[in-house]
């Protein structure tokens, strides 16, 4: 997770995420800390404005759109390390693991 490529993927994507309107933060795993020491995962956490329930297609159509940018092949700094799995609605935590 730490290689350079790596963290710029990682932090590109959560950056992206508190673009959209109904977001109040994201915070990436290396600001977190939420990295595990042996650096093969890494939690960044995407909380919401609005209530699980009150989140719009838009809303979650982004979060998805970003998780499948950092999993595409092509991305500028390659792939995601590993899958990328949004967690609970409201605050949604994405992990990277090798």
């Amino acid at each position: 997770m730490t290689a350079a490529d790596n963290k710029r993927a990682i932090e590109e994507t959560v950056a992206e995420l508190v673009d959209g309107s109904q977001v109040a933060s994201a915070v990436d795993p290396f600001q977190a800390r939420a990295v595990s020491q042996d650096g093969t995962t890494a939690y960044a956490t995407v909380t919401y404005k609005v209530a699980a329930n009150d989140l719009t297609d838009a809303g979650k159509t982004r979060l998805e759109q970003a998780i499948d940018e950092a999993r595409d092949p092509a991305h500028p700094y390659g792939p995601a390390p590993c899958p990328v799995r949004p967690g609970v609605l409201v605050s949604r935590r994405l992990g990277w693991s090798r």
